[in-house]
């Protein structure tokens, strides 16, 4: 019986300690969006875009924050993220952005990036193809950090 007791006892403990651990955990795929959408409504001025990497950080702020002025990027062809069809996007209304047309007519563009996808791309040795794009059409103006979210400022020709 003690030992049932005590068996039953730590199988309660390690179950509460999971879920206080799972209710707490807000890294990838549960980062901190609303916190992000919070930021973002507080910093943005008129004519500026919040840009995402890609749909998985786009779908969750625009269910937050769906005044936001918001766009996404597309999956890169052939990638582990290349999942969502076109016909999808096409039900839903919210098509992907290609990059060269991502910051037209914005004043200032706000890139949301998952740190993870930033340092996967260290890892492999190959600059982040979309970040790499921006730092070259767009000029770096700063950036915060909210939980594993990374987002950065940037000028485009419009605010120079």
């Amino acid at each position: 019986r003690p030992l049932a007791f005590g068996l039953a006892g730590g199988l309660w403990a390690g179950l509460l300690l999971g879920l206080l651990y799972q209710e707490r955990y807000e890294g990838f795929p549960r980062s901190p969006y609303l916190p992000a959408a919070t930021l973002l409504r507080q910093t943005l001025q008129p004519g500026d875009l919040v840009l995402h990497d890609n749909k998985l950080s786009f779908f969750p702020m625009h269910y937050f924050a769906p005044d936001l002025p918001q766009r996404y990027l597309p999956d890169l062809p052939g990638t582990a993220n290349d999942t969502l069809a076109p016909g999808t996007t096409a039900v839903l209304g919210l098509p992907p952005t290609p990059l060269a047309e991502s910051a037209d007519g914005a004043r200032d563009v706000w890139y949301v990036v998952f740190d993870r996808a930033l340092a996967e791309a260290a890892r492999t040795g190959v600059a982040h193809q979309y970040r790499s794009w921006l730092d070259q059409h767009l000029t770096p103006a700063g950036e915060q950090q909210v939980g594993d979210l990374r987002l950065l400022h940037y000028r485009t020709a419009e605010a120079r």
